[in-house]
């Protein structure tokens, strides 16, 4: 691969990469099949409803977050859950050097060098930045590891920025990254393209992942069963279900698959087609998710006669909306961002155009593209996150004062405080002057009020049911007000997330309810996981604290049988009658995280109460079905069911089954 280097100021600038680079690919094969699998998908047009107001930027001056005597470019946004924005950008002196800056204390940070690229060639950086809720970012790039091929390196910030790992050391190049961080569990998934040795003779790279977890531990290489491609994205959804988008051949033909455990590389859907022959070289395909399990995917298309950014979404259940000319101009629209508030769904899309950086957002309708840039010099190379309080971030490289810096604008009003601010109090000490005729006292005294800092919520409550399709599970978490904030004004309870055997560290916050509302269904989750919750409250205050950590509320470990039904049969033979009671069930795929070690069978009289319940026989967890035998036939009986964990915890009772005759 090469790419000519066009613009003095800038190296890997996506826009004019379709004109600079050559690289080898192939006419797409099996296209009738594919093309018969996008037939069994429906096509559905744009929703009604009512037209989102056109965003109203915090400040229409936006800031200067560089402060560089060299050329900035290629920035990188993301966004904690405290309204907080981490960005990375190339700086552009010799080699590459990437810095980094974030708002997360309130002013930004002084620009901190991260790292430098190694190699001087064109086609070395690409970087991608992926952040997670907590304020853990992930950046990835492609360097030349000397005298061995092109890899993808990753290097991650928490308070500061560790050390760099080579996550494609493999025989073969790598380039071209993609990553993102699961919210369920803050594992970081990298995606990237590879000569593997698999590709056929005419190039075609194999998409790879490779994935880290908290802890750093990195796992082994997959090569996904999706077929070869190029330009890898990669993007979670609520449930953690891992989406991907990618793109094949001549004339960029865009493919996307799906993934509910993507640490199995068994588990990715058949690729379904999103745009045959999109009119260019390169497409720069792009993919956001909202917690709901819809996919959002934004591309250059040529189709239209000249550079426009389109977008197209797949929903949750695999059926997809018609494309949208979201740029719509008669210009040249290139660089396209996309994010999107995973809570409801809003869209924000990004890209440049003669020199400006517009935006078009969704929700419902577009509200059509609009400048946000008021600067008579040229803007380019956007990036665009949503917080998940729903504030925009954007970032972008504008020349200003002869050179091109990082541009910064937000919705947002700053990060929430989430950290107990000391009250504080200056006074000066009386002082006496005193002569034969007068005694003068002066006293000042100035004191600023204490943040207002209210309770988190009381009685957590978790309640888990299966979903009508028996694949997934709900968490309805409901709670009280605490008594103690009597008198405050709320303004919203943040629910926050763990997987159950992670640490507290590992909490995730997945969204914000009105103080008016005391319940939240969590829906769409794995059957094979389980979650902790726990709950915090902000109060509408702005200068306000968010208050401390509610109880923990976490999953049943066990959770009873279902169906369960009693049959009753005689034996007859020549001397005698038996009476049988058979007890059938079925399994609770509640129980998919968890071994059952056995279902104990709990018996009454009809007519007794419920606390004359006596276990009558165990079985093992892979029996369903009992025979309550010899029974008299003058007594009729009622049953129950438990199962038990390995753990030794058995669950709450099954749903009663008597004799019906």
């Amino acid at each position: 691969m090469r790419v000519d280097k066009s613009c003095p100021s800038f190296d890997n600038e996506p826009g004019g990469r379709r004109q600079r680079m050559r690289k080898e690919k192939i006419s797409i094969v099996l296209l009738g099949f594919f093309l018969l699998i996008i037939s069994l998908f429906a096509l559905m047009g744009q929703e009604g409803g009512s037209m989102m107001s056109v965003i109203s930027f915090a400040s229409s001056t936006p800031v200067n977050i560089s402060h560089s005597s060299t050329d900035s470019g290629n920035p990188h946004v993301g966004a904690d859950a405290n309204q907080a924005a981490y960005v990375i950008w190339f700086e552009y002196a010799g080699n590459r050097k990437v810095y980094f800056s974030t708002n997360k204390s309130g002013p930004w940070s002084t620009p901190s060098y991260v790292l430098a690229i190694y190699s001087q060639s064109d086609e070395m950086g690409w970087p991608f930045f992926a952040v997670s809720r907590s304020g853990v970012g992930h950046l990835t790039y492609q360097d030349e590891n000397p005298g061995i091929a092109y890899d993808i390196f990753h290097c991650s910030y928490n308070n500061g920025w560790g050390p760099v790992t080579n996550v494609s050391d493999n025989p073969g190049g790598s380039v071209y990254s993609g990553c993102a961080v699961n919210p369920l569990d803050n594992f970081v998934y990298v995606v990237w393209q590879e000569k593997t040795g698999h590709e056929n003779e005419l190039g075609v790279y194999d998409i790879c992942l490779r994935y880290r977890n908290p802890a750093g531990n990195w796992s082994a290489t997959q090569v996904l069963p999706i077929g070869g491609g190029y330009e890898p994205k990669i993007a979670f959804d609520g449930s953690g279900t891992a989406h991907i988008v990618w793109g094949t051949g001549h004339s960029t033909t865009l493919w996307y698959s799906r993934n509910g455990n993507p640490q199995n590389p068994a588990g990715w859907t058949q690729p379904v087609l999103i745009k045959y022959d999109n009119g260019e070289d390169w497409s720069f395909p792009k993919i956001d998710c909202d917690n709901a399990g819809n996919a959002y995917i934004i591309w250059m298309d040529g189709t239209a006669g000249n550079d426009e950014i389109f977008m197209r979404r797949v929903n949750s259940d695999g059926t997809m909306t018609q494309e949208v000319d979201v740029s719509n101009s008669a210009a040249s629209s290139q660089e396209g961002a996309i994010a999107v508030h995973r809570e409801s769904g809003k869209v924000y899309v990004a890209w440049s155009e003669n020199g400006d950086i517009y935006l078009n957002a969704y929700a419902g309708q577009w509200t059509g593209p609009k400048n946000l840039t008021t600067s008579a010099e040229p803007s380019r190379m956007p990036s665009i996150a949503a917080d998940s309080l729903g504030n925009v971030h954007l970032v972008y490289s504008e020349r200003s004062g002869g050179n091109y810096e990082i541009m910064y604008l937000t919705t947002s009003q700053g990060p929430l405080p989430t950290t107990t601010t000391t009250s504080a109090t200056t006074s000066t000490t009386s002082t006496s002057t005193t002569t034969s005729t007068s005694t003068t006292t002066s006293t000042t005294s100035t004191t600023t009020s204490i943040p207002v800092h209210p309770k988190p919520p009381v009685n957590p409550v978790l309640t888990t049911r299966l979903d009508g399709s028996e694949t997934q599970k709900i968490n309805l978490l409901t709670w009280q007000s605490n008594p103690a904030n009597a008198g405050l004004t709320l303004k919203f309870y943040r629910v926050y997330r763990k997987r159950a055997n992670m640490s507290d560290l590992d909490f995730v916050f997945v969204a914000a309810v009105p103080a008016t509302v005391y319940a939240y269904s969590d829906e769409g989750l794995p059957l094979n996981q389980k979650f902790t919750y726990g709950l915090t409250t902000i109060p509408t205050d702005p200068f306000g604290l968010e208050s401390d950590g509610s109880e923990f509320v976490t999953e049943l470990s066990a959770f009873p049988p279902l169906g369960v039904v009693c049959k009753t049969v005689i034996n007859n033979s020549l001397f005698r009658s038996e009476k049988i009671n058979v007890i059938d069930w079925k399994r609770n795929h509640l129980n998919d995280a968890v071994t059952i070690l056995q279902y104990n069978i709990y018996r009454k009289k009809t007519g007794q109460d419920d606390t004359q319940y006596i276990r009558v026989a165990s079985v093992n967890g892979n029996t369903y079905e009992y025979q309550d035998r010899k029974l008299p036939s003058t007594d009729k009986y009622i049953y129950v069911l438990t199962a038990v964990d390995t753990g030794g915890f058995e669950s709450f009772v099954s749903n009663s089954a008597g004799e019906t005759s």
